[in-house]
């Protein structure tokens, strides 16, 4: 049988009010509903962080199968039906339209707001009240036949479908995420967000509002802010004291290097330990008296006979002058940049118009071998006897020459004794300069975002002539802490753990930085525990001497 080519509009007056009005009420609505929910979104914005939850794939699926079936009404009618008539495939194309933009209208609100609005739900149930007086009315014209006897089951199948959707957004109007394996870790989350978002400043607020991934551009700004603040405290200085001097052997004669100690901000914390030797003093002393010809500097010691270099009355008159020196220095207000490569422990100066080379230079982070007065003269007196042998044992075997040279040094003998001999080898040992370390905590951050925000303690490494600059959690600590307690019995203290959220708090902040840094100084300055593998990687020394 061939289809038939006739081409009707409706068979009925009644078939042609029911594929027409109510289509029209549909779209309307629809219209009014779109427009309500505009505004909806506008008012009642949220941030969504999951972009599917359950509720919302339920939607959204039964509301493309309403219009998947209306698609599949079209092409029955257009392919298996004999008569093609135009009322239905109106219909069934205004329908496929309107459930299409339905479609889009719910996800656009989950979106938006992460719920279904009341005037998309009520328009579910105006539909499903529409296609149920459809149902009706066509049975009720069509020879008065029984109650769905006879009716497509594509009606049906639509009728359900409908009812479905306007149970569903009666019973779960909205679409939070069933999928949050903590309710109360999600509402917690949220709650820290708004605090933040309160804290931000507010023309920073203007700007980036709306816009999630600006929040990590606040978070650095943030961090710059505190470390130029942080940075700014370091520069002032309180005081500087020259408060002593040592003695070091460097393999040639001693020198003499005096202790200088930089106090800086409000309450005076020793942020820097230097060494300089007279030279350098002297050094600072020229320049400061080309840059500033008006001041009137205190006078500096003049140089005195090697002979009496070592005296103590001496050594303490210098270090009284070199310390009036730097104190006139904080009161007269000059500024830093005149001398603060001075105060670096790691600069190397130039004095007297020669810059102070590797050889005569020992920066202060290398842990020199500091001795006494008494051990200096012991000191000289080994390296003429063992100069003295070396001459002997170098010159030509000749009688005479031997018997002059033995009438000339027989007051006093040849060859060290076993006890001087052994001075010298536990000497040499102890010359071996081994790169020493040095800890700061530099400044303190804050990292990550909501239920997870935590502080990171910037760490300063100084390890031989590198300079190292680290981050950790006090949660990393703590695992140091374990690791250390496997291997050694006593340990430094370790600031005490508090709540989570307590993390965060200025005061706490403050307390745990101050006993961090002392735990880390102590450990460093114990070389067992300083070489340890743990300690090695905490400190990122293992990036340092690799």
């Amino acid at each position: 049988m061939g289809k038939s080519a006739e081409f009707c509009v409706s068979d009925s007056g009644a078939e042609c009010a029911l594929t027409l009005i109510f289509p029209l009420i549909t779209w309307l609505s629809l219209i009014v509903v779109w427009i309500f929910s505009r505004k909806a979104q506008i008012e009642d914005a949220d941030e969504i962080e999951a972009n599917y939850t359950f509720n919302h794939i339920v939607k959204l699926t039964m509301s493309m199968l309403c219009a998947g079936t209306s698609v599949a009404l079209f092409f029955w009618n257009v392919i298996c039906e004999d008569t093609v008539v135009g009322g239905p495939l109106i219909e069934d194309i205004g329908d496929a339209f309107t459930w299409i933009m339905a479609s889009i209208l719910l996800r656009k609100e989950y979106l938006a707001t992460g719920r279904t609005s009341l005037a998309l739900r009520i328009w579910w149930v105006v539909v499903m009240v529409e296609e149920i007086l459809i149902i009706t009315l066509m049975s009720a014209y069509d020879g008065g036949r029984p109650y769905f006897d006879h009716i497509r089951i594509e009606l049906v199948v639509a009728l359900l479908l409908y009812t479905g959707l306007a149970l569903i957004g009666y019973l779960r109007p909205s679409d939070m995420a069933l999928d949050k394996k903590d309710v109360v870790e999600g509402y917690y989350k949220k709650v820290l967000d708004n605090y933040t978002r309160m804290q931000t400043p507010q023309e920073m607020k203007e700007d980036i509002w709306g816009k999630l991934e600006d929040i990590k551009v606040i978070e650095e700004e943030e961090k710059k802010l505190n470390l130029e603040k942080n940075l700014s405290m370091r520069e002032k200085i309180m005081t500087i004291d020259v408060d002593g001097y040592e003695i070091i052997d460097q393999g040639g004669e001693p020198a003499i290097y005096y202790n200088v100690t930089v106090r800086k901000g409000k309450v005076g914390k020793i942020l820097e330990k230097t060494k300089r030797k007279y030279e350098e003093f002297a050094g600072l002393y020229k320049e400061l008296q080309i840059r500033f010809p008006s001041l009137s500097f205190p006078p500096l010691p003049p140089l005195i006979p090697s002979q009496n270099r070592y005296r103590e009355d001496i050594l303490k008159g210098r270090q009284k002058v070199f310390d009036e020196l730097m104190k006139f220095l904080v009161v007269k207000n000059i500024p830093l940049e005149a001398y603060k490569d001075f105060l670096l422990p790691n600069s190397a100066l130039a004095f007297y118009g020669k810059e102070a080379n590797s050889e005569v230079y020992l920066p202060s982070f290398q842990a020199p071998v500091v001795v006494s007065v008494e051990e200096v003269k012991e000191i000289k007196e080994i390296k003429e006897i063992s100069e003295t042998k070396e001459t002997i044992n170098s010159e030509p075997k000749s009688p005479k020459k031997k018997k002059k040279e033995t009438s000339e040094i027989s007051m006093e003998p040849i060859s060290p004794s076993p006890i001087i001999e052994e001075k010298r080898e536990l000497r040499s040992q102890s010359l071996i300069i081994e790169p020493a370390c040095r800890v700061n905590i530099l400044s303190t951050y804050e990292s990550g975002s909501g239920y997870s925000r935590h502080t990171m303690y910037e760490i300063g490494v100084k390890y031989g002539k590198e300079h190292i600059i680290c981050a950790h959690r006090f949660k990393d600590f703590k695992k140091l802490y374990e690791e250390l307690k496997k291997d050694f019995s006593t340990l430094p203290e370790l600031p005490s753990s508090g709540l989570t959220f307590s993390s965060t708090d200025p005061e706490i902040v403050s307390e745990r930085r101050d006993k961090l840094e002392r735990f880390l100084a102590e450990c460093v300055e114990n070389p067992a525990i300083r070489s340890h593998q743990a300690v090695m990687d905490f400190l990122e020394l293992n990036k340092s001497t690799s």
